[in-house]
């Protein structure tokens, strides 16, 4: 039993991890509670920093979920009860990432570590939800609305792939649980003031993500080009770390192959920009 417990102790420390905010640190934001939304999670910090960090926090964070129902295995208890720990375990890390110990017990949205949790536990529904969540993410913009959608739909769906009665309790306290936290989203989409995803930026980078790495299989020299606040291009051979505003500090590894140049209007840089 104390093991158990000792277990559970660290699931909630593990969904505790404050992987937006120390993501977010390395990119320059000294505190991402404080920026966009005010949530640790991947889509505050895509609107702060940029697709690549929101990626990171993204996989973090499901990892966390995903980790804590894995630690349930190295719990030896008669197989009826077992359904039983996965579920409360992931249901530890989900508290510890809504209700951080490192954060003053504040977090993210819980979307992201829910996911790890079920990954373990229904895979099948948590990627027929991701598909809902995106499909409502292209059609409305909003992520929360794409949130929402998702975890109104997920007991169903765990219900449809044969989920246990533990799981299918722990998809309908876990639906609640977004929903609870989303209430603030809730009330910016019922005034219309809600902020939408920048679809296009997304797209662009996801675009030179996937070219750059063809590009790369194929031996051919790369460019990259991320913007956050101001735009930058960048060859794969210079390290950048961007803050949020209007200053940028960046490493150059190779200055006789770059050329960089930034604007503060959104327009594309060009030889008349302010040089760095």
């Amino acid at each position: 039993m104390i093991w158990l417990l000792i277990l559970l102790l660290i699931c909630y420390l593990l969904g505790s991890f404050p992987s937006g905010s120390l993501v977010a640190k390395r990119w320059g934001v000294a505190d991402l509670s404080q920026v966009g939304s005010g949530s640790i999670g991947a889509t505050n910090a895509f609107r702060i920093m940029g697709f690549k960090p929101a990626l990171l926090v993204l996989a973090l964070d499901v990892a966390k979920g995903f980790v804590a129902v894995c630690l349930a295995y190295l719990v030896w208890l008669p197989p009826f009860l077992f359904p039983l720990v996965k579920v409360t375990f992931g249901l530890a890390a989900i508290a510890g990432h809504n209700w951080s110990i490192f954060s003053g017990f504040k977090g993210g949205k819980g979307v992201a570590t829910t996911c790890g949790v079920f990954l373990a536990l229904v895979p099948q529904a948590v990627g027929i939800a991701a598909l809902l969540w995106l499909a409502v993410a292209l059609l409305t913009r909003w992520a929360s609305a794409a949130s929402l959608s998702a975890a109104l739909a997920f007991p169903l769906l765990a219900y449809a792939y044969g989920a246990s009665w533990p799981e299918l309790i722990l998809a309908i306290l876990a639906a609640v649980l977004v929903i609870f936290q989303h209430r603030s989203n809730l009330q910016r989409l019922l005034h219309g003031e809600e902020e939408k995803l920048d679809l296009k930026r997304l797209w662009r980078r996801s675009c030179s993500i996937g070219l750059s790495l063809l590009m790369l299989l194929g031996g051919l020299p790369v460019r990259a080009e991320e913007p956050v606040g101001e735009i930058l291009t960048l060859s794969v051979t210079e390290e950048a770390t961007h803050y949020v505003g209007q200053e940028v500090n960046v490493k150059v590894t190779a200055p006789e192959e770059a050329e960089i140049y930034y604007t503060t209007d959104g327009s594309n840089p060009t030889d008349s920009s302010t040089p760095l």
